[in-house]
């Protein structure tokens, strides 16, 4: 296990073509964490993911939010991070994604990021894989 910033483990580092190093950080939220405290105390956790006729509201964006948090604590200065988020919430992010990590990272006073990286920048990081400081944090 790789070592992150404040003395946290990561799972793993991958390399580039170039060479570069890559501090990797893997997070699964499950539908789990959507549920209210309610939901938990009144054992619906036990009943599974998926009841016949449930409806509920999402913020997909939240879970987002939520995991970013937790694994910006672990992002190296001396490196590029990644986050790779595998979910198994009700409804997948797979659905809309670019559209949640935007409100996620960017939502005026409740984003991740602010001003100093845009979302296009942030895109073009994330897609292209330059190498510019986007770690302005809330």
């Amino acid at each position: 296990m790789p070592m992150g910033a404040n003395g946290r483990e990561g799972e793993f580092t991958v390399g580039t073509p170039n060479g570069a190093r890559i501090f990797t950080e893997v997070k699964s939220p499950s539908w789990e964490g959507e549920l209210s405290p309610e939901e938990r105390t009144n054992g619906r956790k036990d009943q599974g993911k998926i009841l016949d006729g449930e409806a509920r509201m999402i913020a997909l964006w939240e879970r987002v939010q939520f995991e970013v948090g937790k694994a910006y604590k672990k992002f190296r200065d001396d490196m590029s991070n990644l986050l790779i988020i595998a979910d198994d919430l009700f409804v997948s992010l797979e659905h809309g994604t670019e559209t949640q990590a935007d409100i996620a990272l960017y939502a005026t006073k409740t984003g991740c990021f602010l001003q100093q990286c845009t979302a296009e920048s942030w895109r073009s990081w994330f897609v292209l894989g330059q190498e510019q400081s986007c770690r302005s944090v809330v």
